[in-house]
């Protein structure tokens, strides 16, 4: 349990107000959730703002947590002046912003409503993000030297913002991502799962074979997937850098087999159906899912026997932790951000970026070894309990705004 250090006055209560660019479905919405969820409610309030997106639906959070839209293009200075309003009506008392796009008309909104705690983090280059050019690094650095906080997702994230402002890693700190690994865990594990299941005892067994009635299947049937092939499974929006594309193509180079597995995507299709297209073409006869963005997370992971990441880049993908902690076999690209949780051939498996044939390689061997995928997804599970539990993330959130109230 974490002791609570006191912002200034015993009694007083700190509000948070956290900025992001839009409030929906995503990995960095989601682990907001998790923390504001989770920091006990005695000692900290919270208010979501954020600019895109006024009819979206997020994760679900506490009653007391206030979400606010203040949808205003981007540097238009009255979405500054908005903002300090806002600071001011809810006493805020810590600015929490996540988007390198704000940071300057934050800082002037904190100057005008009297906040002066601000703290920024970077959970990693999306696609809508380009490479800003001389001016605007010098702006987003000179901006981000008034911050009192700067904080990165992962040591990836931070290398990642450091070269690309040009500034100094060490002049940033790492405050982890994390997974909830009671709610993310293996069939019969230590989560509120369905354990109803015959004939195996454990879960590790039943992904060890191909076929059959396994711990799994209660799950594929409710989700409408095949009780009788292996699983693979991507999660996160299908965009660029997500770079669903490899892993199709690693599929078409491997020759696997269409009777041997189903592969499935999920999350929000914004590459405009080119995915779908490219499967059709190219890989007919294979059972290839697209269901879109869904609920109920636990239940596809424990539905599958591999987790596929084949991204360009990441910060530190929650999808990835979350496959971990539910103990899957992992196939993942080889970028900073999945080698940082990613131990090869111990945790899991990396490949090459941009390989087809490397990515295509490693999914033809562990979708023909079940020892293997018993033993990467057994270590998986132990790794991220151990590194990336997510009450260790709430403790360091806890205490990092708590040290900013302390500072004068």
């Amino acid at each position: 349990m974490t002791r609570m250090l006191e912002p200034g006055s015993h009694n007083q209560v700190i509000t948070v107000a956290h900025l992001i660019g839009r409030w929906g479905v995503g990995g960095l919405e989601g682990q907001l959730a998790q923390v504001v969820n989770r920091l006990p409610p005695e000692r900290f309030r919270h208010v979501i703002v954020f600019r895109n997106g006024r009819n979206a639906v997020g994760p679900r959070v506490r009653d007391d947590v206030k979400i606010v839209c203040l949808d205003d293009p981007i540097r238009n200075r009255r979405w500054a002046l908005r903002l300090a309003k806002l600071l001011r009506t809810l006493k805020v008392t810590v600015v929490h912003n996540r988007e390198l796009f704000t940071v300057s008309d934050t800082v002037a909104a904190c100057r005008l409503a009297g906040v002066s705690r601000m703290a920024f983090s970077f959970h990693g280059f999306t696609d809508s993000v380009p490479v800003p050019n001389v001016a605007t690094r010098w702006l987003w650095r000179r901006a981000l030297r008034r911050y009192q906080a700067r904080w990165a997702v992962s040591e990836a994230a931070r290398d990642a913002v450091a070269e690309t402002l040009r500034v100094r890693p060490e002049t940033w700190s790492v405050l982890r991502n994390g997974v909830d690994c009671e709610r993310f865990c293996p069939l019969g594990g230590s989560g509120n799962e369905d354990t109803s299941c015959a004939g195996t005892s454990t879960q590790a067994q039943a992904r060890g074979s191909l076929g059959g009635e396994h711990c799994g299947a209660h799950a594929r049937r409710r989700l409408g997937l095949p009780t009788t092939r292996l699983v693979l499974l991507a999660v996160g929006n299908m965009t660029t850098v997500k770079n669903h594309r490899l892993l199709l193509e690693s599929i078409w180079a491997a020759n696997l087999r269409p009777d041997r597995y189903t592969l499935v995507i999920v999350g929000h299709d914004r590459l405009d159906g080119e995915l779908q297209r490219w499967a059709s073409a190219k890989l007919p006869e294979h059972d290839i899912r697209f269901p879109g963005p869904v609920g109920n997370m636990p239940d596809w992971y424990r539905a599958a026997d591999v987790f596929v990441l084949p991204s360009r880049s990441e910060g530190l993908c929650n999808a990835l932790l979350e496959a971990m902690a539910s103990g899957l076999a992992v196939v993942a690209t080889d970028v900073p951000g999945n080698r940082e949780v990613v131990r090869d051939d111990e945790t899991g498996l990396l490949a090459a970026v941009e390989h087809p044939a490397g990515f295509g390689a490693l999914l033809r061997r562990v979708v023909a070894d079940g020892r293997l995928r018993r033993r990467l997804g057994h270590a998986a599970r132990e790794h991220v309990t151990t590194e990336y539990d997510i009450n260790r993330t709430v403790e360091a959130y806890a205490r990092a705004y708590e040290g900013l109230c302390l500072r004068r």
